[in-house]
């Protein structure tokens, strides 16, 4: 499998710290050779460096589990050795809470994931305290309000997701909105919704409400559509950073349809987003990709039992 050329022009041109990778650790000596590893990473170089190791077939250690959904498999390592990840980084330092809680979603231990996120969410808090600023990530907001609403929790859920547009440190600036418009639509919390809306209308007013990132805040606000979704989608070049942002697109597809009323499309929508990881196991890293499996199950299950009735 050949090389991309931004890959190419990636590696030979991004400085050594440049090269560095959150997925840190529990890679081989090759990986640890050629890449300086630390905790701080641009999400488009991570992705990046995921490609050159699969194009490369170099093992991604650990995490490789969760790509692989060996969920289990990952939940045992990490009870085990998850201690470890700061002591010995170099065997260990892939098992992160998030990849764990990734796992405990993906197995149905919501009550478990909700802990794990709880706890990380006191580690922030304590280390802003300590640092004097906001610390606060939305990745453990967006997380627990999930395992809240699998388990039934709709007002837990709702409080922890009002919370992720206003955090420090996002991995965007749509998905804690356009997720919390999903839950609203799920919960029937028509004031959530309207909450997740003075978000999308705030984000639309900003200089980078115009550009392609931004197509899914805009077609949940129905000032473009489907098509024009997926095709400022497609205008990522990289093949791997494409797909992930696919994931999420594919996914709100599904979420329009089902308020719309179209049940059969919104499971459609489902199983394309379910299917995106035959073509490549990376589309499991996005949380959209866990809600299209669990939801698509959902709605089939209520289609089962309405058609036995």
């Amino acid at each position: 499998m050949a090389e991309s050329q931004r890959l190419r022009h990636w590696k030979a041109n991004v400085p050594a710290a440049g090269l560095s990778v959150r997925f840190s650790s529990g890679y081989d000596p090759r990986v640890k050779r050629r890449f300086v590893l630390c905790s701080k990473v641009t999400v488009r170089n991570a992705f990046l460096f995921l490609e050159y190791c699969f194009l490369g077939g170099i093992c991604l250690g650990h995490y490789s589990l969760i790509l692989e959904k060996r969920y289990q498999e990952f939940c045992d390592v990490y009870r085990e050795k998850g201690h470890l990840c700061k002591t010995d980084p170099g065997e260990y330092g892939d098992l992160q809470p998030g990849s764990q809680v990734r796992a405990l979603l993906a197995l149905g231990e919501y009550g478990e994931a909700a802990q794990v996120c709880r706890e990380m969410m006191r580690q922030e808090a304590e280390e802003s305290a300590r640092r004097g600023y906001d610390a606060r990530s939305s990745i453990w907001l967006i997380d627990l309000a999930v395992a809240c609403m699998k388990q039934g929790r709709y007002a837990e859920a709702a409080q922890a997701i009002r919370e992720t547009p206003h955090t420090n440190y996002q991995p965007n600036r749509i998905q804690a909105p356009c997720l919390m418009y999903y839950m609203a639509l799920v919960m029937e919390d028509k004031d959530l919704k309207r909450e997740s809306i003075k978000v999308f209308n705030a984000r639309l007013r900003t200089k980078a409400g115009a550009e392609p990132a931004f197509a899914p805040v805009r077609f949940l606000r129905d000032k473009i559509g489907e098509a024009q979704l997926l095709s400022e989608t497609a205008e990522e070049t990289n093949p791997k950073l494409y797909l992930r942002a696919l994931v999420p697109a594919k996914f709100l597809i599904a979420v329009k349809r089902y308020e719309t009323g179209d049940l059969e499309g919104c499971r459609q929508a489902l199983k394309e987003t379910r299917g995106l990881y035959k073509q490549d196991h990376i589309a499991v890293m996005p949380v959209e990709y866990f809600l299209a499996e669990s939801w698509l199950a959902e709605l089939e299950s209520q289609k089962t039992d309405s058609g036995s009735q």
